[in-house]
């Protein structure tokens, strides 16, 4: 493309015209794209989700999109010549003025900032801004380019998660447990009050500090296995331990975050003592129990066994492990065991077994007769049995027993004893009476000091209703459980 240009001339004394050609192909080229350019800014300007304002070198806006006055609530005609400071948040405008005036000096060609304007019903709202310089050939600044983003949602979103951040800062500042966090490289990103007086520091004495070259005497430590493993497996970690800086007692929970890992830590040395306590006198009584001399078993509210000491084992043969578990009527022989069940059955009530004659059958296949001390052990708040513990005395065997009631019989005065060898009597009504009224007389009277009542001496058999309707007849009287009758006590 060629720019003719044609001129009148005198040549040689004769009047002629003069034609001059230019290539103005690239100046066409130039302004082509020129038009094309201005075309798709005016297309961006137009269309732009972000604000886009055309200010003056006096901050006046001469052209804003449609994207800038949605976000402020104004038509374009309402904003045309607004200065740039009746839109800005007073406390934005001072750092805003001394930005644009670097750039009308020629400090910057550009800057941004985050600032809040005000919408046209008064709202504030936050933006992000960008400022760039349009300058002429010889650097004169001619306008203003800025790019308005309205980032209040994220504005909103960081508030919230600021408002969150305070609120747990201030919990974790506030509980007695320690607290504290690590990067990915092992340095500490936070540390509540609490981690850090532990130490004898403050937190900002730890932040930013390596956890290993600040503290290498953890290395090697439960405290490196399960952070290390926390931090590379991405597992959580509990653990107890004696601390490696205090001679206090720890329970450390490991969490593993994106940021890196999380510990928590509980001063448990008050509850380890008591447990240590708790454990010496769970030792001292298992060994009172175990080694008495007395027998000693206890059972549950199911009358199953779940203590069995040793002298239990002697009286009867079985060994402890043979019995825990089991039922407790296991031990009394057939004959009366109903009966030996409905005494211990009594306890579940809160009745104890006060010198109570109980049979115990051995492995032997022989029964020995046991007075029975009982106790019951209550629950945490002291209204429900949850187990009975019993200390049983052996009394003397068959023939001792036979021994004595001889003696108590011929202390009565009466004829020949009726002492048979299985430690039973058997008479007469009148001679019942007679035996009955003679022996307690001496032993109420202390004749011999050979006898005492109890409660659990001798039963009278089903016969005793003839004793009490005066009728004759033949009457048992059994070495065991019963009614309050003489018993014959064992020369001292």
């Amino acid at each position: 493309m060629v720019d003719t240009l044609a001129s009148s001339i005198n040549y040689q004394n004769r009047p002629a015209l003069q034609l001059a050609y230019l290539d103005i192909t690239e100046r066409k080229q130039a302004e082509e794209e020129l038009r094309v350019s201005r075309d798709r800014f005016k297309t961006i300007f137009a269309r732009a989700g972000m604000g886009i304002v055309v200010a003056n070198i006096m901050g006046c806006i001469e052209d804003c999109n449609g994207a800038f006055s949605e976000i402020l609530g104004y038509d374009n005609e309402e904003l045309l010549k607004k200065h740039f400071k009746d839109i800005t948040f007073s406390e934005d405008i001072d750092k805003n003025l001394d930005l644009f005036r670097q750039m009308i000096a020629g400090k910057t060609d550009r800057y941004e900032m985050e600032k809040r304007y005000k919408s046209k019903d008064g709202r504030q709202i936050w933006c992000n801004l960008t400022a760039s310089a349009i300058r002429g050939d010889n650097g004169e600044l001619l306008q203003i380019l800025a790019l308005v983003d309205d980032i209040s949602e994220r504005k909103e979103a960081e508030e919230s998660i600021a408002t969150s951040n305070r609120k747990v800062a201030e919990i974790l500042e506030s509980i007695q447990d320690g607290f504290f966090t690590v990067d990915r490289n092992w340095c500490f990103t936070y540390a509540n009050m609490r981690a850090a007086a532990n130490l004898g520091l403050k937190p900002e004495n730890l932040i930013g500090q390596n956890l290993w070259e600040m503290f290498p005497v953890i290395k090697g430590t439960a405290h490196e296995i399960a952070y290390r493993k926390s931090m590379e497996d991405r597992v959580v970690q509990r653990f107890e331990t004696k601390g490696a800086l205090t001679d206090r007692w720890y329970d450390i929970s490991v969490y593993p975050s994106a940021e890196g890992i999380s510990v928590y830590w509980q001063d448990i040395t008050e509850r380890k003592q008591a447990e240590e306590s708790l454990r010496e006198t769970k030792d001292y009584l298992e060994n009172l129990i175990n080694y008495a001399n007395a027998p000693i078993i206890v059972w549950d509210t199911s009358f199953n066994i779940t203590r069995f000491n040793q002298a239990f084992e002697q009286l009867t043969g079985l060994l402890a492990r043979d019995v825990l578990g089991n039922p407790l009527e296991m031990l009394f022989p057939g004959d009366g065991k109903d009966e030996s069940l409905e005494l211990i059955r009594r306890t579940t009530t809160g009745e104890r077994l006060d010198a109570v004659e109980i049979p115990i059958l051995r492995t032997d296949k022989s029964v020995r007769i046991v007075l029975w001390n009982s106790a019951n052990i209550y629950d945490k708040d002291g209204t429900a049995v949850v187990a009975t513990i019993a200390q049983d005395r052996i009394l003397p065997i068959v023939s001792e027993r036979n021994s004595s009631c001889e003696q108590l019989w011929r202390a009565s005065g009466m004829a020949s004893s009726p002492v048979m060898e299985t430690g039973d009597l058997f008479m007469s009504t009148p001679q019942l009476r007679a035996f009955w009224v003679s022996a307690a007389r001496k032993c109420s009277a202390g004749a011999t000091g050979k006898y005492f009542l109890s409660r659990s001496a001798l039963t009278w058999s089903a016969n005793t209703a003839l004793l009490r309707q005066g009728k004759s007849g033949t009457s048992r009287i059994s070495m065991s459980r019963g009614p309050l009758v003489p018993q014959p006590m064992l020369p001292a």
